[in-house]
Protein backbone atom coordinates (compact mmCIF):
# COMPACT_ATOMS: atom_id res chain seq x y z
CA UNK A 1 0.00 0.00 0.00
CA UNK A 2 1.50 3.32 -0.55
CA UNK A 3 2.11 5.97 1.84
CA UNK A 4 -0.05 9.15 1.31
CA UNK A 5 2.84 11.48 2.89
CA UNK A 6 5.38 10.08 0.20
CA UNK A 7 3.74 10.73 -3.25
CA UNK A 8 5.92 9.29 -6.51
CA UNK A 9 8.59 11.38 -7.53
CA UNK A 10 8.71 13.55 -3.92
CA UNK A 11 11.40 14.17 -1.93
CA UNK A 12 10.37 13.46 1.04
CA UNK A 13 11.50 10.24 2.86
CA UNK A 14 10.42 8.46 5.77
CA UNK A 15 12.85 6.55 8.49
CA UNK A 16 12.08 2.72 8.30
CA UNK A 17 13.33 2.61 11.70
CA UNK A 18 11.46 5.22 13.38
CA UNK A 19 8.95 6.28 11.08
CA UNK A 20 9.31 9.73 10.96
CA UNK A 21 9.22 11.67 8.07
CA UNK A 22 11.89 14.06 6.54
CA UNK A 23 11.60 16.88 4.02
CA UNK A 24 14.60 15.37 2.14
CA UNK A 25 17.77 12.50 2.82
CA UNK A 26 19.62 15.51 4.09
CA UNK A 27 17.13 16.39 7.19
CA UNK A 28 16.54 12.37 7.19
CA UNK A 29 20.52 11.87 7.64
CA UNK A 30 20.52 15.33 10.07
CA UNK A 31 18.67 12.33 12.80
CA UNK A 32 20.85 9.07 12.46
CA UNK A 33 24.02 8.98 15.17
CA UNK A 34 26.88 6.45 15.55
CA UNK A 35 29.33 5.17 13.10
CA UNK A 36 27.82 4.22 9.50
CA UNK A 37 28.09 0.51 10.01
CA UNK A 38 25.46 1.42 13.06
CA UNK A 39 23.63 4.08 12.62
CA UNK A 40 20.94 4.60 15.48
CA UNK A 41 17.92 7.23 15.11
CA UNK A 42 18.17 10.23 17.77
CA UNK A 43 14.86 11.97 18.49
CA UNK A 44 15.07 14.76 15.50
CA UNK A 45 13.42 17.08 18.35
CA UNK A 46 16.37 16.71 20.17
CA UNK A 47 18.76 17.49 17.16
CA UNK A 48 21.11 20.22 18.04
CA UNK A 49 24.02 22.47 16.20
CA UNK A 50 27.25 23.45 18.26
CA UNK A 51 25.55 26.39 20.12
CA UNK A 52 22.76 24.04 21.11
CA UNK A 53 19.75 24.80 19.10
CA UNK A 54 17.60 22.78 17.21
CA UNK A 55 18.94 21.67 14.00
CA UNK A 56 15.35 20.33 12.87
CA UNK A 57 11.53 21.36 13.38
CA UNK A 58 8.46 20.03 12.77
CA UNK A 59 6.59 21.49 9.93
CA UNK A 60 3.01 22.34 9.46
CA UNK A 61 2.53 18.86 7.02
CA UNK A 62 4.59 16.93 9.33
CA UNK A 63 7.14 16.62 8.37
CA UNK A 64 10.71 17.18 9.82
CA UNK A 65 12.63 19.98 8.33
CA UNK A 66 15.94 21.62 8.38
CA UNK A 67 15.91 24.71 10.92
CA UNK A 68 18.93 26.59 8.81
CA UNK A 69 17.56 30.23 7.42
CA UNK A 70 17.67 30.42 3.79
CA UNK A 71 19.11 33.11 2.25
CA UNK A 72 16.39 35.00 -0.02
CA UNK A 73 19.17 37.44 -1.74
CA UNK A 74 16.77 37.18 -5.10
CA UNK A 75 14.44 39.04 -2.88
CA UNK A 76 16.85 42.10 -2.41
Amino acid sequence: MSDPKLPFGSKYCKCPRCGQYFTSDYTFSMHLAGEPTARKCMDPARVLDKQRRPRLRLNDKGYWASNRVRARHWEA
